[in-house]
């Protein structure tokens, strides 16, 4: 969904969270991995929009391993798993928000997968329009007819001259 169209609503977005990680209905039908990525990806990218840390959290596994763009560099299970902080991120935004993925690129063999792709997040935020691109890599597990996000690694490129984050694709 490009960022200029109206995102779903809390409602839709935890529907469509719940019909992705639903258990296997135990029927012996083929599944096609890829295209299940690619719909987690999309209402992964659903709920950033919608601002809706709860659906967001649904996305990923109790023992998710987060190496983030912003400090600390790692972190592990509960403690990547923070609704509260965040909310209180989406919070600091003001106004439309938008979140897309460039590039996406999934493989997926028996129960685990990666993909990655770039992602940008475009908004305001303290009174100042920002546009971040940044490099992401998840890495996906099916356990129970699940898929669950148990590896996420988003980084920034850096001028190695002057060590700053390029956070554009100029």
């Amino acid at each position: 969904m490009p960022s200029h169209e109206t995102p779903p609503d809390r409602d839709q977005i935890a529907e469509l969270a719940v019909d992705l990680t639903a258990d296997d209905d135990g029927e012996d039908m083929p599944r096609d991995p890829e295209n299940e990525i690619r719909s987690l990806v999309a209402a992964y990218a659903n709920a950033m929009r919608a601002q809706d840390a709860h659906a967001v959290i649904a996305f990923y596994d109790p023992a998710l391993v987060r190496f983030d763009i912003a400090a600390p560099l790692v972190t592990t299970g509960r403690d990547a798993l923070d609704e509260a902080g965040l909310d209180e991120w989406f919070a600091g935004w003001t106004g439309p928000f938008a979140f897309d993925t460039r590039d996406l690129t999934v493989h997926a063999a028996g129960k685990i997968a990666f993909c990655h792709a770039l992602i940008r997040f475009t908004g305001t935020r303290q009174d100042a329009d920002h546009a971040l691109w940044a490099r992401w890599t998840l890495g996906l597990r099916r356990q129970g007819g699940q898929w669950r996000i148990t590896h996420e690694h988003c980084s920034a490129a850096i001028d190695p001259e002057t060590g700053a984050a390029q956070m554009s694709l100029d």
